[in-house]
């Protein structure tokens, strides 16, 4: 039975206020996949963070999450960049040089929302990326950094590499796009 055919059939209106309501309490939710990828990650690189730690690390990040996407939102993020911010600051928070102390929510909240986003890219793809002289991935890809300036060397064999220094600000940053000229004649 039809309400109207403006708004369909009652069952249709239920459907789409359950939906109304419900999409938002997801898009409240960090993906636990990406959580437990990167606390595998973390294990990897630093052994001697344990898994209680680990533990409550996840539960201060889902706790901060809302926020999180919320600041990240009006920034104008999408949620794989707010998923890759939040793995990136984790990875740098657990990191071998870091102190093995538990954060709370502000201090995550205080060190995320810092965060400047700069998409590194080359011509040819696939060139070497170090950041202050440390090799840090490869070409194409994004990196989450804290504000600051930074040196840049772009390499691949066979090419001319490529190095510039800039200052990555918080949120947003314009790319660094170098094209790479091959060596010889």
């Amino acid at each position: 039975m039809r309400v109207n055919d403006k708004w369909g059939s009652r069952a249709e209106i239920a459907i789409i206020a359950l939906m109304l309501i419900t999409i938002p309490a997801f898009a409240q939710e960090i993906n636990q996949k990406l959580l437990n990828n990167v606390s595998m990650d973390i294990v990897n690189n630093n052994p001697k963070v344990e898994s209680p730690l680990l533990a409550k690390d996840q539960e201060v990040i889902k706790s901060a999450f809302p926020a999180i996407k919320t600041n990240f939102g009006k920034k104008g993020f999408s949620e794989s960049d707010i998923n890759s911010a939040i793995a990136t600051s984790w990875l740098n928070l657990r990191s071998p040089s870091s102190p093995l102390a538990s954060f709370d929510e502000s201090a995550f909240l205080n060190y995320i929302t810092k965060l400047g986003k700069l998409k590194i890219e080359s011509k040819p793809v696939g060139a070497n990326i170090d950041i202050d002289k440390n090799l840090v991935g490869i070409t194409n890809t994004i990196k989450w950094l804290a504000p600051r300036r930074y040196r840049f060397l772009i390499s691949k064999a066979g090419f001319i590499s490529e190095e510039e220094e800039r200052d990555v600000v918080e949120g947003d940053n314009p790319p660094l796009i170098k094209i790479l000229k091959p060596i010889g004649p």
